[in-house]
């Protein structure tokens, strides 16, 4: 694993990388998706979206009643590694 990426991986929550291994390498994924994916409370989901959106590893591509998010590269290139 390259180190930029082995150092990224060291410093993620527990909730960041549910939520990157429950994303869509295809296609960019609904939050409502990602609810159903990870188990994870409403609440929770937000709180590790909003934390990966702040560091680059996932881009809002759309919101009406509900978020649209895709990866990054860096970040499927985390869910290839792990």
């Amino acid at each position: 694993m390259p180190q930029r990426t082995e150092n990224i991986l060291n410093h993620l929550h527990p909730l960041e990388i549910k939520t990157l291994r429950a994303c869509s390498q295809e296609r960019p994924t609904y939050a409502s998706a990602l609810l159903s994916a990870t188990d994870l409370s409403e609440d929770r989901l937000r709180m590790a979206l909003e934390w990966l959106t702040q560091k680059a590893l996932l881009i809002v591509v759309g919101e009406t009643k509900e978020l649209l998010v895709a990866l990054t590269d860096t970040s499927a290139e985390l869910c290839r590694k792990k």
